[in-house]
């Protein structure tokens, strides 16, 4: 829902990444650095998990601690951080 209501940038088409496009963003996250300081945007986090819109029957949703690429099946009531983003 955060994602949704999600109005930056005045931008209206944010989302919740899949696992896939977290993995994208751990493998890129040297350029989305230096970027996001270019254009006074916020660093990735290196340590809080970020949810994915990813779900699967034995784990309920999936998340990914980006700093390092670890993932983890969770519950969806724990409390973890969002990382909305764009297509373009």
């Amino acid at each position: 829902m955060a994602c949704v209501s999600n109005n930056s940038g005045n931008f209206h088409d944010w989302y919740l990444p899949s696992l896939q496009e977290l993995m994208t963003i751990f493998l890129n996250q040297m350029t989305i650095y230096q970027t996001a300081k270019l254009h006074e945007g916020t660093n990735l986090s290196r340590n809080p998990a970020y949810w994915s819109s990813t779900e699967s029957q034995s784990n309920p949703s999936y998340a990914m601690t980006v700093g390092a690429g670890f993932i983890q099946g969770l519950n969806k009531k724990a409390e973890l951080s969002v990382r909305c983003i764009r297509s373009f």
